[in-house]
């Protein structure tokens, strides 16, 4: 897990060792626990996905890219505490190996 800020100064929390095809698992656990809703149909091309999410006045998306793996980014200032909470339970996720489909909740 590395913090970081991208290039439009926004928070980016990155997990590089999470491969594409764990990104819809992951995405839809986190979409449950923290009952975000889509803000925008999520952008698919070949080596990058992203898909922005709301909670209340908080904006996050949920990224995957061939370089940096899974990553969360906080789109406005009050979405940093959200994106650390986001990434503190990605992190405690994968330490359990909770991301296989049987173990989603």
């Amino acid at each position: 897990m590395q913090t970081q800020k991208n290039f439009s100064n926004h928070l980016a929390i990155e997990f590089f060792d999470v491969s594409e095809n764990s990104y819809a698992d992951i995405t839809q656990s986190i979409v449950q626990k923290f009952g975000l809703i889509s803000a925008k149909k999520p952008s698919n091309c070949d080596d990058a996905i992203f898909h922005e999410f709301k909670q209340n006045d908080r904006d996050v998306s949920l990224e995957w890219d061939d370089w940096s793996g899974y990553v969360v980014t906080a789109k406005n200032h009050a979405a940093k505490p959200l994106a650390h909470e986001i990434a503190e339970f990605i992190y405690s996720s994968l330490k359990k190996n909770i991301f296989h489909k049987d173990n989603i909740q």
